[in-house]
């Protein structure tokens, strides 16, 4: 069985630049997207702690800044599409900054939880276990671009390419 691996060549046909434009346009989105599900997770936090959001006006900025910064990191999952190595050290950089409000965030949830009485209700569970996930996820990606696991990386891309072409 051949996965025809092709389409990712010029010769074979494909368009970098589509590919460019789709991570230019849709990346955008899901730092948009996230805000009303971070404002849920708050939201769930602070009534199963019974405490109010620990530093709110943190919070408010955190979110501004995570959706003006979701606009400059727009290339941040397309190191191995041979970007050179300033637009990488760039676009690395704009990672690891829109990490800082991301941090802000999980922090103020986490001390939210702090010595409040948590009701460990599903709403609540399921906001633990957001926080955690979105923790690992938020530290395994600037991990990995920063160990130059462009070859990973590509592979992945590839596998997700094909599984939604066919």
């Amino acid at each position: 069985m051949s996965i025809n691996l092709n389409r990712f060549k010029k010769a074979g046909g494909a368009k970098p630049h589509k590919l460019i434009d789709n991570y230019f346009i849709n990346q955008n989105y899901c730092y948009i997207l996230i805000i009303p599900g971070f404002g849920i997770i708050s939201t769930v936090v602070s009534a199963s702690s019974n405490k109010n959001v620990f530093g709110y006006l943190g919070m408010v900025y955190a979110m501004m800044s995570i959706g003006v910064l979701g606009f400059v990191v727009w290339s941040h999952h397309m190191f191995s599409v041979g970007l050179d190595v300033d637009t990488r050290a760039y676009f690395t950089a704009a990672t690891l900054i829109i990490a800082v409000p991301t941090g802000i965030k999980i922090f103020s949830w986490l001390a939210t939880c702090y010595g409040g009485s948590l009701q460990f209700t599903t709403p609540m569970l399921f906001a633990l276990g957001f926080i955690f996930m979105f923790t690992i996820g938020g530290l395994a990606i600037p991990l990995s671009s920063l160990l130059k696991a462009t070859i990973y990386w590509e592979i992945c891309e590839k596998l997700r390419y094909y599984k939604y072409i066919k």
